[in-house]
């Protein structure tokens, strides 16, 4: 961690995001949403009208659907372009999408998270078959939701006769994460958090492009964080921290060791009881079901199949290994807005590590989410 790296207060902090800076954020609902910092930038745009002009970076939705995460950044002037995997947690930036208030630009939630890596390891954007012939293909819409997005951020590129994508770097200017400690060298922890995600791609991608990151934690510990490698996130990448002790780690009202991982319950005990899905997306989860037989590796996107596993527990199906993109293998996997966590996961990894193991191959069948369908 650098000299600069002290504890801050929210309005100090806020004074290290300059106007017309590309901000990127990690974050999914409220899971590693760094509010409070979030929170600081939204109070001194209003109050003093900077930071402004900013372009923001993020691959997961962030927010809660009402005030918090990608909802601080929906004010004119403070918000220039927005380049999201996910927009549905921040209706007031979906408005300000649909008025051309804002270029909105929307990309697979992947090819975000790993763009920020290659960002951040100096390489020239991200080449991948991701995206192709899909809304972010260049010769369908490029990623461009409204009529205000007008730059090109992607283009296709030919290697050895295969065409693919190639999702053009940035330059991030400030990244801005969220950890469960900081101890005295700056080092990052997520031992109290429901997942990893992002986070470490994004302070690297601020870094290694000269930014600045702005890190939230839960708490400052006096020693150093053991064992080592429970320090996820090294202290030469994190420039300023801000402790908020406070700050909800869920929509839970009490914080559940089980969701993180520091305990394991036995999986006959009725920990929570899986909410089961009603109406319609029950009748599509039960008809899906049938869809896993002889698979061995499954991923369950957000939305309608978000209520398959329960389904699938109730039954007594246990013979697949499930995964969800924010990094979660097996467990009592959640729906609704606690969709991305797992009670007793067997694996917590990054999420930009688990889009590389959908993107090679490793899934043998995926239920995704929708937008909208017809009869």
């Amino acid at each position: 961690m650098s000299e600069r790296a002290v504890d801050y207060q929210a309005a100090d902090i806020a004074r290290l995001v300059p106007d017309g800076s590309t901000v990127a954020l990690t974050g999914a609902g409220i899971f590693l949403e760094p509010d409070e910092i979030l929170a600081a930038l939204e109070k001194s745009f209003l109050e003093t009208g900077h930071p402004r002009d900013l372009t923001v970076v993020h691959a997961l939705g962030i927010g809660d659907g009402k005030a918090s995460g990608m909802a601080r950044f929906a004010h004119d002037g403070m918000t220039r372009r927005v380049i999201g995997g996910h927009w549905s947690w921040s209706p007031a930036m979906q408005t300000m999408a649909r008025e051309n208030r804002v270029e909105a630009y929307s990309f697979p939630a992947g090819a975000i998270s790993s763009l920020l890596r290659e960002i951040g390891a100096g390489r020239p954007g991200l080449t991948t078959r991701i995206g192709l012939g899909t809304f972010a293909d260049p010769v369908v819409d490029g990623g461009r939701c409204n009529e205000a997005a007008k730059d090109n951020l992607v283009e296709r590129v030919e290697v050895d006769g295969e065409t693919y994508l190639r999702y053009k770097p940035l330059k991030i200017d400030v990244g801005i994460v969220r950890g469960s400690e900081v101890d005295p060298r700056g080092n990052i922890g997520f031992v109290r958090e429901p997942a990893d995600l992002d986070a470490c791609a994004v302070a690297l991608a601020a870094h290694n492009s000269g930014g600045v990151v702005l890190a939230q934690v839960e708490c400052r510990r006096e020693n150093p964080i053991l064992p080592a490698r429970l320090a996820r996130m090294p202290g030469i990448l994190v420039d300023a921290v801000l402790v908020a002790p406070h700050a909800r780690k869920t929509y839970l009202p009490d914080y559940d060791p089980h969701l993180s991982g520091e305990l394991h319950a036995d999986p006959q005990a009725a920990v929570q009881p899986m909410e089961q899905p009603v109406g319609i997306r029950r009748i599509i989860a039960e008809r899906a079901m049938r869809e896993i037989d002889g698979a061995r590796s499954v991923n369950f996107g957000y939305g309608i199949p978000g209520g398959i596993p329960a389904l699938l527990q109730k039954a007594g199906k246990t013979d697949y290994w499930g995964t969800v993109e924010q990094g979660i293998h097996n467990g009592r996997m959640l729906d609704g807005p606690m969709f991305g966590s797992a009670w007793n996961a067997d694996a917590i990894i990054p999420s930009v590590d688990q889009f590389d193991f959908y993107s090679g191959g490793g899934i043998d069948t995926a239920f995704l989410g929708m937008g909208e369908m017809d009869a």
